[in-house]
C-alpha cells in the first residue's frame, strides 16, 4: 500500500502550474542546438545518451576494458601461442595439402578460442550486460505509449547506481527497473524466486523489489522537497525471463515485459494528460538538483 506521507495523488482537476515552473528542456541530439519540449523517448540529462540501457551498457565497456588491461600480458601470450599455432598451420599446408582441411580447421580454432577468451569476462561482469540487454528491451515497448499523453525518462544516475527508467502518464508516476534473470521466475507473498530447472542448488531468491522500492520511495521524496508535489509513484519491477504469471501486484509490481504497455495504459487515471510533462520535468529536476 502507498504511504499516506507520499501517496496523495493529483487529479485531473489539481493546479500544479502554481506549485511548479513551467519551461523547456534543452535534449541534445548530434545536432545540439535542437530544442523540443521533454517526452517519449528522450533521455535524462544526467544521461550521455538518450538511448535506454545506454549506461549500463557504458559500465558494461568499461569494466572490460579495464579487465583487458588488467590481464594485458596473459593476452598477449595468449595471443602469440595462438597466433603460432595459425602460422604454423597454414605453412604446414603447403608441403602437406593432404591434411589441408584438418590444418585450416586448427587454425581456425586457434584464432576462434583467443577471441573467445579475450570477449568472456568474469561472470559478475557479464551481468551488467545482461542488464543492459534487458534495459533496452523496455525502452523499446515504452516506445510504444502515446507521447501526446506519455513521458518516459531512461538512465539516471544516482549515487547508489542508476534509475532504469521512470514514467509519468495519467496512471501516475512508475519507477522500472529491467531485470533479465536466467531462469523460470515466480512470486509469491512478494517475494521473487529464480529457479533454475537444470540445477536446483543454483535457484535463488531476487532481491529486485526492494531495491525498486528504494528508488521509488527516494523519487517520491525528492519530489516532495524540491517542489511540494506529494505524488506516490509506484515501484515496477520488469522481467525479461520466463514468467508465467506474467503480472502480480503488491508492494511492488513484478511484470512481464511483454505485459508492461497494457498494464500501464490500464491503471486509473491520476494525473491530467496536460500535466504529464510538467510532472516528469518535475521529477527530472528533483533528481538533477
Amino acid at each position: 500500500m502507498p504511504d499516506a506521507s507520499l501517496s496523495v495523488s493529483l487529479s485531473a482537476n489539481d493546479t500544479i502550474t502554481n506549485q511548479i515552473v513551467t519551461h523547456h528542456v534543452t535534449i541534445h541530439h548530434r545536432d545540439t542546438r535542437a530544442e523540443r519540449p521533454f517526452g517519449v523517448g528522450q533521455g535524462w540529462r544526467v544521461s550521455n545518451s538518450n538511448r535506454a540501457g545506454a549506461s549500463t551498457q557504458t559500465m558494461y565497456d568499461e569494466l572490460t576494458k579495464s579487465w583487458r588491461r588488467r590481464n594485458r600480458k596473459f593476452f598477449i601470450a595468449l595471443g602469440g601461442l595462438c597466433g603460432l599455432v595459425a602460422a604454423l598451420s597454414f605453412i604446414a599446408a603447403r608441403p602437406f595439402p593432404q591434411g589441408s582441411w584438418f590444418l585450416g580447421l586448427l587454425a581456425g580454432a586457434a584464432v576462434t578460442f583467443f577471441t573467445l577468451v579475450r570477449a568472456s569476462p568474469p561472470g559478475w561482469m557479464e551481468n551488467w550486460q545482461l542488464g543492459a540487454w534487458g534495459e533496452e528491451a523496455t525502452g523499446k515497448v515504452l516506445a510504444n505509449l502515446d507521447s501526446a499523453q506519455w513521458s518516459v525518462l531512461h538512465g539516471i544516475k544516482t549515487d547508489h547506481g542508476n534509475v532504469d527508467h521512470i514514467v509519468v502518464g495519467p496512471g501516475g508516476v512508475f519507477v522500472l527497473d529491467s531485470k533479465r534473470p536466467g531462469g523460470l521466475v515466480s512470486v509469491d507473498a512478494g517475494v521473487v524466486r529464480v529457479e533454475r530447472p537444470d540445477d536446483a542448488d543454483l535457484s535463488y531468491i531476487h532481491r529486485g523489489p526492494a531495491g525498486v522500492r528504494r528508488l521509488a520511495a527516494e523519487t517520491s521524496q525528492r519530489l516532495l522537497d524540491a517542489t511540494r508535489i506529494r505524488q506516490w509513484v509506484t515501484p515496477v519491477m520488469v522481467v525479461w525471463a520466463e514468467f508465467p504469471q506474467r503480472v502480480v501486484e503488491g508492494d511492488s509490481i513484478v511484470i512481464h515485459g511483454d505485459a508492461l504497455i497494457a498494464w500501464l495504459q490500464s491503471q486509473p487515471a491520476q494525473i491530467a494528460p496536460v500535466n504529464v510533462p510538467r510532472i516528469a520535468e518535475a521529477v527530472r529536476t528533483a533528481w538533477v538538483r
